[in-house]
């Protein structure tokens, strides 16, 4: 079991630093922030540096909860943890 709990927080260390290195290089080229539609009819807006911000369905800004998974329209995972932003590698709509 400890084996499995070391192999997921290295899989999400890995996703993280893809994560970051993309948004580097998409601060370089002056790309507008990755926008992202959640079921919920909220939207998660990661900028080109790595931050995050997320909107209600009218626009109104609002928090994230610290390990609350969201779950994108495309039925992607997501967890934003420690400001940093985790993408489920589960199949889409798996358990």
């Amino acid at each position: 079991m400890k084996g499995i709990i070391m192999n997921k927080g290295f899989v999400y260390g890995m996703i993280a630093a893809g994560a970051l290195t993309l948004s580097a290089c998409a601060s370089m080229r002056g790309e507008p922030p990755d926008r992202v539609s959640l079921k919920d009819g909220s939207t998660l807006y990661i900028d080109n540096v790595g931050g995050m911000t997320m909107t209600d369905k009218y626009g109104k800004p609002m928090s994230m909860m610290d390990g609350e998974p969201m779950e994108a329209t495309d039925g992607t995972m997501l967890m934003m943890k420690n400001k940093v932003l985790y993408r489920s590698i589960m199949p889409k709509g798996g358990k």
